[in-house]
This record gives C-alpha cells, sequence and structure tokens, in this order.
C-alpha cells in the first residue's frame, strides 16, 4: 500500500488515478489517496514515474508497510465489505 500526498488539491484526483493502469485505488481525496499496487521496488518506482508523467503534483509517496496479521484483517474485512480493523499490540 502507497500512501499519496499532494501538494495541491485535485478535485478530479480519483479520475485521474483511475486512468492509470494496475493501480486499485482504496481511499481517496482532493489532497491525496491510498493505493494498491506490486510489493516490489520497481513496482514502486514505476507508478511514481507514472504519476509524475501525468502532471500530479506529489509531494509524499509513502509506502506503508503492514504487519502479516493487519495484512490478513483487511482482506477478511474487504471481502466481507466492512472496513479493515487494525490488530492491536
Amino acid at each position: 500500500v502507497v500512501r499519496l500526498e499532494l501538494s495541491q488539491a485535485l478535485p478530479d484526483l480519483a479520475a485521474r488515478l483511475a486512468a492509470i493502469a494496475g493501480l486499485e485505488i482504496l481511499s481517496s481525496d482532493a489532497n491525496g489517496a491510498r493505493l494498491r499496487l506490486g510489493e516490489s521496488a520497481q513496482a514502486h518506482a514505476q507508478l511514481l514515474q507514472r504519476l509524475l508523467q501525468a502532471g500530479l503534483p506529489v509531494s509524499g509517496f509513502i509506502v506503508e508497510h503492514q504487519s502479516l496479521q493487519d495484512s490478513y484483517l483487511s482482506r477478511v474485512a474487504e471481502a466481507k465489505g466492512a472496513a479493515p480493523a487494525k490488530a492491536t499490540p
């Protein structure tokens, strides 16, 4: 999962992201988004390159690492159509 932050708000961000192949939009608003794509560093680098080429004012590109338990809870919640829960330490 990658958290994308923009230096300026883009009301059409979701539509612009939807035009990028191979990208799953987990959430978005005019100021940024959370995205899912391949987990490799190469996939992240290619996505960042595509975002910049699309003219998005990227100010932050943060890879969020999930614990195995958080990942499992997220997948189960998605399968049930609910919001993912966070594991407690």
